[in-house]
């Protein structure tokens, strides 16, 4: 089975605010601490590393970011997350993994767009549902809630993964394309992201690879970071989120540090300031 921490949820709400916390705040901030099965993250995060932002499309970004989700909570606490659940309801991919939490004031709004809507589709064809109601002074409460349906997640257990080409590597899902990237990390780390692409040339042939999306979302999601122009991993190599039948882990691993021992002390330092 891949790693409980390979379960990704996406977290939609308010704006963060430090000073005013709303809902989803105060729920990032409990999950963090107390989920550690599962890997949240929100879009916010995730724009502090994306650098193509020219003609941004922020609900297309965020339409993409809800590919990799094996969850999508969306907390309805401001006109954002109504387009959001809008959005989201309307592809079918992405309705069945919506867990939506509402303010127990429309509970009985039986008569509303949004509640005969997207909310009704919710509530008949995703995998979370029903909706959770409930006062957001006091959103905590739900919490027991929330772990209960993120347990309906089913582990993927690790499948066969033939990558023998650039069309099989490209035609990857989202999810397993981005774990795939966060094991090469590891493996070759400290690594450029040119460096990155020629390791993919070598293996599926030359040609045009853009990973940049999948690398700010691995930064945003802590499984790396970048010091320094090169990528680093989070992760121990121990932990890789797929089985490489045919390579000693660690004797690669310990080969390649004696090359950066002599012919490479930029990368050796990496180290020792992470």
């Amino acid at each position: 089975m891949l790693r409980a921490d390979a379960v990704l949820v996406f977290l939609c709400g308010k704006k963060p605010d430090s000073k005013n916390p709303g809902g989803r705040d105060q729920i990032l901030d409990y999950v963090k601490k107390h989920e550690k099965n599962f890997r949240f993250f929100i879009a916010e995060k995730f724009f502090e590393h994306y650098k193509s932002l020219d003609n941004l499309n922020l609900l297309d970004i965020e339409n993409n970011l809800a590919k990799y989700a094996d969850c999508i909570i969306i907390v309805l606490e401001s006109e954002g997350t109504f387009t959001e659940l809008g959005a989201f309801s309307l592809n079918k991919d992405l309705v069945k993994n919506i867990m939506l939490i509402n303010s127990d004031k429309f509970k009985n709004n039986d008569d509303s767009f949004v509640t005969l809507g997207p909310i009704a589709k919710i509530n008949k064809e995703s995998n979370f549902k029903p909706t959770i109601y409930t006062d957001y002074k006091s959103i905590l409460k739900v919490t027991s809630d929330i772990h209960a349906r993120l347990e309906r997640i089913k582990r993927e257990r690790i499948k066969h993964y033939p990558i023998i080409d650039y069309l099989t590597f490209k035609a990857l899902k989202p999810k397993i394309k981005l774990l795939f990237i966060s094991d090469l990390i590891s493996l070759f780390q400290p690594i450029t992201y040119a460096e990155i692409i020629n390791v993919l040339n070598g293996l599926y042939g030359d040609n045009k690879y853009d990973i940049s999306f999948e690398m700010s979302f691995l930064q945003s999601i802590d499984l790396i970071k970048y010091v320094n122009k090169y990528y680093i991993s989070t992760m121990s190599e121990k932990n890789l989120f797929f089985i490489y039948s045919d390579i000693n882990i660690i004797k690669y691993r310990s080969n390649l540090l004696n090359l950066y021992y002599k012919y490479d002390h930029e990368r050796i330092n990496i180290f020792a300031d992470r």
